[in-house]
């Protein structure tokens, strides 16, 4: 069993269970997506009763802790060791590792995380032919994971969502596994007895990253008034992100929303077109209205944009440059002097829906 892409990485978790398993497992490639399989598999090994040893090297070039556990007895059965922090491993000692692994493949395991080896490494020769290796690309695109991560993370504790569930998710959290590892538990504690995880039970539940705070804000605030949107915003600064940084980041999203608005003055039929032809579109626009140098808030993933058609929408453009000027007066307000936050973005709010 030498070679087990993601796609097929449940099948390898099968043939551990059986007690199929092999001397060697190679994560090579995402260190993140690597951490999360790798805690699967120490778990489905775990769960036999096979005992588990960590060794975090912490990026030294000493590998001898490692050299000694595996050439340690295993009086208890089969241990298995899990090795994190091993930034490069010269050939001569990952040689002297593999020939460690041989004379122990009956009562040793070993779980190495990597980001890149040689073609002619020797532990990478040594997974392909005689253990396992995991490849795992480094660049992920959103479909990756709704069709693996998402789902495994929810079969684990027994619960569903549907795509466009776990859409929402995924924009709300980003590919940050641990993030989104920590927000599907909150949702399958939260939903409780129930199986099925629902949008509405996301928008309830998950905590959007800061730089996704402008949308959420946006979105309650013309769907629920500004009570709710002050209420998002109070919860958003409970976790952690001052008044101050909000400050900031809504500047930036009101500033690149001023120039979005001028790109579709130039090219309307961008504001009607589906996200597939909205990505081609809006590079092409990009390139003709800035030939030499698109503005930097602008070069961003076509989606951010294609996020901000209901905002320019709602929100007219002189109204955008209100909000700037407000924001400019509230950041001098705060570092100024004593006054109440929460009352300044109330006021905000309701400026910003037009009243």
């Amino acid at each position: 069993m030498p070679v087990f892409k993601r796609p097929h990485f449940k099948r390898l978790l099968e043939l551990a269970k059986k007690g199929r398993i092999a001397p060697l497992y190679l994560f090579l490639g995402d260190p993140k997506v690597a951490q999360e399989l790798s805690r699967d598999l120490v778990s489905t090994l775990s769960s036999q009763g096979l005992l588990t040893e960590e060794i975090d090297l912490f990026h030294k070039e000493d590998y001898r802790p490692l050299v000694t556990a595996l050439s340690a007895p295993s009086l208890l059965g089969r241990k298995i060791l899990l090795v994190k922090g091993i930034e490069k491993i010269p050939s001569p000692q990952a040689q002297e590792i593999c020939n460690l692994l041989r004379r122990a493949k009956n009562s040793h395991s070993l779980i190495l995380l990597l980001e890149e080896l040689p073609a002619k490494h020797p532990l990478l020769l040594f997974a392909e032919k005689e253990a396992v290796l995991i490849p795992l690309k480094k660049a992920h695109k959103a479909s990756d994971f709704l069709q693996y991560e998402i789902p495994e993370m929810l079969a684990n504790l027994g619960k569903k969502m549907d795509r466009r569930t776990g859409e929402l998710l995924l924009e709300l959290v980003g590919d940050d596994l641990a993030a989104l590892r920590q927000e599907v538990e909150k949702l399958a504690l939260y939903v409780e007895p129930r199986t099925l995880i629902t949008p509405e039970d996301v928008k309830a539940v998950v905590s959007p990253r800061p730089e996704q705070a402008p949308f959420q804000l946006i979105d309650t605030l013309f769907s629920d008034g500004p009570e709710r949107a002050l209420g998002l915003l109070k919860q958003l600064v409970e976790q952690g992100t001052s008044y101050l940084v909000f400050v900031s980041i809504l500047a930036t999203f009101f500033k690149r929303l001023w120039l979005f608005q001028y790109v579709l003055k130039q090219k309307p039929g961008l504001g009607e077109v589906r996200y597939p032809l909205f990505k081609t579109e809006i590079q092409k626009a990009l390139k003709e209205i800035w030939p030499e140098r698109t503005p930097k808030l602008l070069s961003v993933h076509p989606y951010v944009l294609y996020r901000l058609l209901g905002p320019a929408k709602l929100i007219p453009e002189g109204r955008v440059l209100n909000t700037l000027i407000k924001l400019a007066e509230i950041d001098l307000l705060l570092k100024s002097r004593p006054v109440s936050a929460p009352d300044l973005f109330y006021r905000l709010f309701w400026e910003i829906k037009g009243f």
